[in-house]
């Protein structure tokens, strides 16, 4: 396999990879049983289908990030007196920090097969300063920024993606005009509250972000599919001469 999408959600990534021609796998911490990896089944399928993949194909991770964003700080109580661990009463937060444990677990074992590895979390997020910090240091990996508004997103949204792989810079793009799309948040002087629709839907990753991911992996792995092509068709050539004087005409 060449991909694989962990919290692919509505699975806009996952598609237009497969719609590519490459081969993948999705799971998500809502899907059923076989691929959901907060079930013992689907962590261990979600694991045997990351060892199944090729050196230097793609995983990306879609971390659920509602415990982690700024929106929520006053109900995780996220900070750095608590090394963003936040309230672990709550349970919200409690399964944020179970999600985000096997995110850099995910990431930690991707990197180690020589496997490129893709976080994507909303710009407020604090995922990066929790335990993953250690992993994103260990991967080299680097922070990048994009806004969804740009691939036909519903807002504005700015996004960072921390990877490993220096091909996802590609993605990287200016801020959208001022005032394009929904607004994901309320003001009212210093205080604000997020508009929950439009953030539920901000959340999934458009056909058109999922089609400039697949022209990165086709432009990266396209000339490698090709080489092994040329490799199997000289490998033929040679058979067939081998076997050339090895058929003898029929006499009448």
């Amino acid at each position: 396999m060449i991909s694989a999408n962990a919290f692919s959600g509505v699975g806009n990534l996952t598609r237009e990879l497969l719609r590519s021609g490459f081969t993948g796998s999705a799971f998500h911490s809502e899907y059923p049983t076989d691929h959901n990896l907060l079930d013992s089944s689907g962590l261990e399928l979600a694991l045997n289908c990351l060892t199944a993949l090729r050196r230097h194909a793609l995983l990306w991770l879609g971390t659920p990030c509602s415990s982690f964003v700024v929106l929520c700080r006053a109900q995780s109580l996220r900070s750095a007196f608590n090394s963003w661990l936040g309230d672990e009463s709550r349970g919200f937060t409690s399964i944020g920090n179970a999600l985000g444990e096997l995110s850099a677990m995910l990431m930690f074992v991707a990197h180690c097969l020589s496997i490129w590895v893709v976080l994507g979390q909303p710009h407020s997020s604090c995922i990066n300063m929790s335990s993953m910090s250690t992993v994103l240091y260990f991967c080299q990996a680097q922070k990048y920024t994009t806004y969804m508004g740009q691939y036909g997103g519903s807002s504005m949204k700015q996004l960072q993606l921390w990877s490993n792989w220096v091909r996802i810079t590609d993605l990287q793009c200016p801020r959208p005009a001022a005032g394009g799309g929904d607004l994901l948040v309320s003001r009212d002087g210093d205080a604000f509250t997020g508009n929950k629709d439009n953030l539920v839907l901000s959340q999934v990753y458009t056909r058109s972000f999922g089609r400039a991911v697949a022209r990165i992996c086709r432009d990266e792995w396209g000339s490698v599919l090709s080489s092994f092509v040329c490799v199997l068709l000289l490998l033929l050539k040679i058979f067939i001469g081998w076997m050339a004087p090895q058929i003898q005409p029929r006499t009448q």
